[in-house]
């Protein structure tokens, strides 16, 4: 490993957008760097560009306007979340923390039905908000159903998908839109495969 430009320690992660630019989640140099497509390597986000980022970047999400969403670990309660960046790089807010959202090590990112879904490895949860106002999050499950669950992804077909890895399993959850505001906790919620792998 190293850390000049084009260089990685313990890259965690990695996500392309429209005009083929690769991200990368390069954790232990603190950044995310990015490859234009023609081949041009630079660093996007680094410690040094608040107010946004701090600590350790583990999990890249890219949305239909190019913007770059970053789970970011850090030990403070505030600055733990999820950072969100526009196509230049700049900061543009930040979704969830310890006190909003519970989150203590945001791994994977998903969007779907208008909902922002991420899943916690430490809370071993998963939880959904609405993109057009962050902040009202419902945990669709905890450490009763996973553990330390590290990346979850949206099927056109209905269902969210984690990847439950303290269980060595996958799990699919039925979803329907506005389905992040409408259940807290794992309740009413009918998980596929709590006792084997769907895949």
């Amino acid at each position: 490993g190293g850390s000049g430009v084009g260089q990685f320690n313990n890259p965690l992660d990695v996500a392309v957008d429209s005009r083929q630019n690769l991200y990368v989640a390069d954790k232990v140099n603190h950044r995310v760097q990015r490859r234009s497509s023609n081949g041009v390597w630079s660093v996007y986000i680094s410690l040094t560009n608040p107010p946004s980022y701090y600590d350790y970047p583990y999990g890249l999400l890219v949305d239909s306007s190019d913007n770059l969403y970053v789970s970011d670990r850090v030990g403070t309660t505030n600055t733990c979340g999820v950072q969100e960046y526009d196509p230049n790089g700049v900061w543009l807010r930040q979704i969830g923390s310890q006190t909003n959202g519970n989150l203590s090590f945001p791994v994977g990112m998903t969007m779907a039905l208008g909902d922002f879904y991420v899943v916690d490895y430490d809370r071993d949860s998963v939880s959904g908000t609405p993109m057009d106002s962050p902040g009202t999050w419902q945990i669709l499950a905890t450490n009763s159903v996973l553990s330390n669950p590290c990346d979850v992804t949206w099927d056109p077909a209905g269902i969210l998908y984690v990847c439950d890895a303290g269980h060595n399993r996958i799990l699919g959850l039925p979803m329907v839109a506005g389905a992040s505001a409408g259940t807290n906790g794992q309740t009413n919620v009918t998980w596929y495969g709590a006792g084997t792998n769907v895949l």
